[in-house]
């Protein structure tokens, strides 16, 4: 017993730890994204001014478009500008967000070519910082294709019922699971086993909401929770009773993947 528990706690460090190291299971508060988008319109400026004057009317050219370098910069500032604006604490600036991120990216992908950015080069990887921190916050993965990204962003007003309901959705679920197992042939200790680890489930949801509510990195708890989702699910569907759950199930795993996207764990 003691050896499966300290392996589940070496698992669960790692989980926790690459989860810290990818910017997953934290995020900024609603006040700290205004303050990044803030930064961000003022480094854009910075970066648009340092281009040197001379090549501000010359042309890009791509394989299916063309646009004139002070009109791809005035655009870079106005979209910059918009996502500021229109971020507030009842609404996350999705949409803003992901025409700001897609019209950068290819200063990202000209920069990352050595092509020259016209004397903005050193201004450049100050934004990108920026940049990369409000992708994650978004569950947009930077280095990726524009094409398939998705701006996610749940303001703070928004986790918490989700935690609540998640909470809930656990409760009733633990509830059916119970009734279920007892109707099937699933053992005694194997029943054990995986009401154990809905009670851990239950926890670990309980402090997540306590971390959020203290402002506290939540990472922890956050492993805890899909590594017992994960092994709840297995079970289920090994010993054949999803049928039997399947409604309540459903339930917690639309409420953990809504709670997935406000920590950034999902795949981005």
């Amino acid at each position: 017993m003691r050896r499966a528990f300290m392996a589940l706690c070496v698992a669960l460090c790692v989980i926790a730890a690459s989860m810290v190291s990818a910017g997953q299971g934290t995020r900024m508060t609603d006040k700290q994204v205004k303050k990044l988008l803030e930064t961000i319109e003022k480094d854009v400026e910075l970066f648009t001014k340092a281009m040197d004057s001379q090549y501000r009317k010359a042309i890009l050219r791509s394989a299916d478009s063309e646009v004139e370098v002070e009109f791809y910069l005035k655009n870079l500032k106005d979209l910059a500008k918009k996502m500021k604006n229109s971020f507030d604490s009842k609404y996350p600036a999705n949409d803003e967000v992901l025409a700001f991120l897609r019209y950068a990216e290819p200063i990202q992908s000209r920069h990352a070519r050595g092509d020259s950015l016209f004397g903005a080069e050193k201004e450049w990887p100050r934004l990108t910082g920026d940049i990369v921190r409000l992708s994650t916050e978004y569950n947009i993965r930077w280095a990726g294709n524009p094409d398939t990204w998705n701006a996610r962003r749940i303001n703070d007003k928004e986790v918490k019922p989700a935690l609540e309901s998640l909470q809930k959705s656990i409760g009733d679920f633990k509830k059916d699971l119970d009734k279920a197992v007892k109707k099937s042939d699933v053992t005694d200790t194997e029943r054990k086993k995986v009401l154990d680890t809905v009670k851990r489930m239950e926890g670990a949801a309980k402090d997540i909401k306590k971390d959020f509510d203290k402002k506290r990195d939540a990472s922890g708890a956050l492993a805890l929770l899909a590594s017992s989702v994960e092994e709840t699910k297995n079970f289920i569907s090994s010993k054949g009773i999803d049928y039997a759950v399947a409604s309540s199930w459903a339930a917690v795993e639309r409420n953990w993947g809504l709670v997935s996207s406000a920590f950034h764990l999902g795949e981005f």
